[in-house]
């Protein structure tokens, strides 16, 4: 009985190690490269959603660039820049990782801002 015990601790043990090794490479691995592909059509998807909703709300549609970053410090979503008569977004790498799995992706969350305000 105690063997088995020791066994089943030791695979315990083992597996936990795993899902560690396996979490620290997924995260390693999206910091130091660029998002994945389906990060990139989820955002695109959601920018045409916002630009027909923009369009049938309000008559017409403005496109602002968007791009991904990892410079933010602390927990923003992203941020709109104005710099001479042109607007940007930035969205947080950091962050997006994590909220890309939720319903409301930071992508809708930031135009959808913009465009109510």
């Amino acid at each position: 009985m105690k063997k088995r015990l020791e066994i089943f601790f030791i695979l315990v043990i083992v597996v936990a190690l795993a899902i560690l090794i396996n979490n620290f490479y997924k995260s390693y691995s999206f910091k130091n490269s660029d998002i994945p592909q389906s990060y990139k059509e989820r955002i695109k998807d959601k920018e045409q959603e916002v630009l027909r909703n923009m369009q049938s709300a309000y008559g017409f549609t403005v496109r602002f660039p968007l791009e991904v970053t990892d410079k933010f410090r602390g927990r923003l979503y992203g941020v709109t820049s104005y710099d001479k008569g042109d607007i940007k977004i930035y969205l947080n790498k950091k962050v997006m990782q994590e909220s890309m799995d939720y319903r409301d992706t930071p992508v809708s969350f930031l135009l959808l801002y913009f465009i109510d305000s």
